[in-house]
């Protein structure tokens, strides 16, 4: 007498571990896409153009106030995880409000205007930025910024403090740093 054991397919016994893994792989993707659609579209974005002599204001949800002076041309995005500004021309005050892990970059050309943010609270971080085409110039009221410029070094940057100022001449691919009285930041608004 012989017994007959009965066997399922292979996939038969295993069909709960399939199950997971499948259900675990479509998490995964759907994770994945989630973040790289935060890091992509941003969730905000303003674009801000003055004539000569005009004055405009943005304050962002955040409490970052930005101010273009006259004849500016630029634009704004905010990211989960960074807050983007380009500046075509012109001048800008900055109050940046800490963020935790968010940066705020303001990219002149080639040129890039960072304050980077920690996983300490800090206080705001107050500075200008002006671009006149021919140079770029940085002044810091309070806190700490750091300029990626080609006159650094292609992967170097200068760290601007309180009370100071970096003049950048595009031309010549030099710069300079110059002490300044702090409130003379944003003394143009």
């Amino acid at each position: 007498m012989s017994e007959r054991i009965e066997s399922r397919p292979l996939w038969r016994k295993h069909i709960l571990a399939i199950l997971l893994a499948v259900i675990l792989v479509g998490l995964a993707l759907a994770f994945t896409a989630n973040w790289v659609l935060r890091e992509s579209v941003p969730q905000f974005s303003a674009q801000i153009d003055t004539s000569a002599g005009q004055v405009r204001s943005l304050k962002l949800e955040d409490g970052t106030e930005i101010v273009a002076g006259g004849d500016t041309e630029l634009s704004v995005a905010l990211f989960s995880r960074r807050r983007d500004v380009n500046l075509a021309q012109g001048q800008v005050y900055f109050r940046v409000v800490y963020k935790f892990r968010t940066n705020l970059n303001v990219r002149i050309g080639v040129n890039e205007v960072s304050v980077l943010a920690s996983a300490m609270a800090t206080p705001d971080t107050i500075f200008d930025v002006k671009d006149d085409g021919g140079q770029l110039v940085v002044r810091v009221q309070q806190g700490e910024v750091r300029v990626r410029t080609q006159s650094a070094g292609p992967r170097e940057y200068i760290e601007v403090g309180a009370g100071q100022a970096l003049t950048v001449d595009l031309r010549k691919m030099r710069h300079e740093m110059t002490r300044i009285d702090p409130q003379s930041v944003g003394d143009w608004r």
